[in-house]
């Protein structure tokens, strides 16, 4: 991934990503019986089966990866569904060098990716609206790189979605700043 160290990186962008970018789930959105998670926000569902048993949650870091994975689709000109990028690459973003303890990280976010399902509800005819749909339908760590297949249904909407141009230092601090604040910033950028 060829991010510049400074400036600006073109990334895809819909209602649904961005409303994704700022949730983070509470502990009443989660089953106690069958672990389901159900968030609710604004017009987006989050449903991830089993998410009690996963080791890992929904955080600004599966936010991060997320958005690495979409800055690639968008690099590829959203040609394929499948995105790859290096442990090192995702590490030097992140500020961190041992890759490690971060493929156990990124190990436990692409199962959450892999079970997430997204649903979304607008009552603007510009902005399409999608029921169930899989994020990820397939991931591996080889050789220091991760690859990402997105759903063809995911992978049809980001291909739907605007181009825009994120701040890269946004990108970066989102792992130390709290990321509302993010969100505002790169939303009204």
């Amino acid at each position: 991934m060829n991010l510049p160290e400074s400036g600006l990186i073109k990334t895809r962008q819909c209602s649904a990503t961005n409303q994704l970018a700022k949730s983070i789930p509470r502990p009443d959105e989660v089953d106690p019986i069958n672990g389901l998670l159900r968030m609710a926000r604004e017009n987006l569902t989050v449903y991830v089966p089993r998410y009690s048993l996963m080791n890992g949650g929904i955080d600004v870091l599966l936010h991060m990866l997320l958005d690495v994975a979409i800055i690639r689709f968008t690099e590829n000109g959203g040609k394929q569904n499948r995105v790859d990028f290096s442990l090192a690459e995702y590490g030097k973003m992140r500020g961190l060098n041992d890759t490690s303890s971060l493929r156990k990280q990124v190990s436990k976010y692409l199962q959450i990716l892999l079970a997430m399902q997204l649903s979304y509800a607008s009552d603007n005819k510009r902005v399409m609206s999608f029921s169930g749909i899989q994020v990820c339908v397939n991931y591996r760590i080889k050789n220091q790189i991760v690859t990402i297949e997105f759903s063809e249904s995911f992978a049809a909407i980001l291909r739907r979605s605007s181009v825009m141009y994120y701040p890269k230092k946004l990108l970066i601090d989102r792992c130390t700043e709290k990321s509302e604040q993010l969100f505002f910033l790169a939303k009204n950028f």
